[in-house]
C-alpha cells in the first residue's frame, strides 16, 4: 500500500481498499466509508498531468445530475459514489450500438440541462486542441502527413465558425458512462469550453478495440442519432471526429510510431474532413 493511498484511507477514515481500475493516470480503489457504504476512490498519477485538474470543479457544478456525486476531495484525490456499472461500451459489444448512441446523446443533454452558472476553470476548445494546431506534420508518418494537415486545417475552421459555446465534458465516450440505480452517469471530465458538436469527437471512435471501429457507416448513423436528439449538425459532429483521430495522435510521445489503430482510424474518418 503506497503512502499516498494510507494517508488518503486515514483522512476520510475509509478501509478495505480494492483496486479496481489502473490506467497510466492513476488508480481507482472500492473504499468503505465510516457509515458503511461504499464509495469510489480515485488517486492521480502525480508524475503527469492527467489533464483532469478541473473536474472537482464540474462535479460540483452537477451535483449527481447526469454525472457521479463528488463526495469529498484533495490534491490529486477524489472520493466518489459507487456504482457497479456496466460501462455503456457493454451494449456495443451486446450488439445495441444504436442504443448506446441514444444514451450517449441523452445523457449529454442532462449534462447541458444544468442551468446554474460554472464558475470553475475550463480550458477553451482552441487551447485542448492545441496540440494538433502546434504539431509539425513531419514528425509523424509519412502515409498521413497530409490527413494531419488537413485536420489541422478542418480544426481552424470549425474554430472560426463555432457555435454557442458551452461547458463541455471534453471526453464523454462509451467507458466514461456507467450506469446506477440513478440512471446513466458520467464521470472523468477533461471539462473543456467550445462547440458542443465537439462533446461527441471521441465517442465517435469508440469503444477501442470492437469491430465496430472497421465499419466506415458506423460513425454516421451515431452521428444522425445524436444529431437528432441533440439538434447539432451531423455533418459537423464527423467532422470533429475526424480532428479528434488527429489529435489523438499528437498525444503520443512518438507520433510517427503510435499504433497502427491510430493510423486506421483517421483514414476511416478521412472522407468526413472532405464533407465540410
Amino acid at each position: 500500500m503506497t503512502q499516498f493511498l494510507q494517508s488518503t484511507l486515514a483522512a476520510w477514515s475509509l478501509k478495505d481498499p480494492q483496486e479496481v481500475a489502473q490506467t497510466p493516470r492513476g488508480v481507482v480503489y472500492r473504499v468503505t466509508r465510516p457509515d458503511g457504504s461504499p464509495a469510489a476512490l480515485k488517486l492521480a498519477n502525480q508524475e503527469i498531468d492527467t489533464g483532469e485538474a478541473n473536474a472537482p470543479d464540474w462535479l460540483r457544478w452537477h451535483d449527481g445530475q447526469g454525472a457521479v456525486r463528488l463526495l469529498a476531495e484533495a490534491p490529486g484525490a477524489l472520493l466518489l459514489e459507487w456504482f457497479e456499472g456496466p460501462p455503456l461500451s457493454k451494449l456495443c459489444h451486446e450488439g445495441r450500438d444504436a442504443e448506446a448512441s441514444a444514451i450517449l446523446a441523452d445523457c449529454a443533454r442532462r449534462l447541458w440541462a444544468n442551468q446554474n452558472e460554472f464558475t470553475g476553470q475550463a480550458q477553451p476548445l482552441a487551447a485542448y486542441v492545441n496540440g494538433l494546431l502546434s504539431a509539425a506534420p513531419a514528425a509523424f508518418a509519412k502515409d498521413i502527413r497530409r490527413d494531419i494537415e488537413a485536420a489541422q486545417a478542418l480544426c481552424r475552421a470549425l474554430l472560426d465558425t463555432s457555435p454557442t459555446p458551452r461547458i463541455l465534458h471534453g471526453d464523454l465516450h462509451h467507458d466514461n458512462i456507467a450506469l446506477s440505480a440513478r440512471g446513466w452517469l458520467a464521470f472523468d471530465p477533461k471539462v473543456v469550453r467550445g462547440d458542443p458538436h465537439f462533446e461527441f469527437a471521441n465517442c465517435l471512435r469508440n469503444p477501442i478495440g470492437t469491430p465496430l471501429l472497421r465499419d466506415p457507416e458506423r460513425p454516421v448513423r451515431m452521428a444522425e442519432i445524436i444529431a437528432t436528439r441533440c439538434g447539432l449538425d451531423a455533418e459537423r459532429l464527423l467532422a470533429w471526429g475526424f480532428v479528434q483521430c488527429a489529435l489523438s495522435l499528437t498525444w503520443a510521445s512518438l507520433p510517427s510510431g503510435v499504433s497502427e489503430e491510430g493510423h486506421r482510424l483517421l483514414r476511416l474518418f478521412r472522407p468526413f474532413a472532405q464533407r465540410q
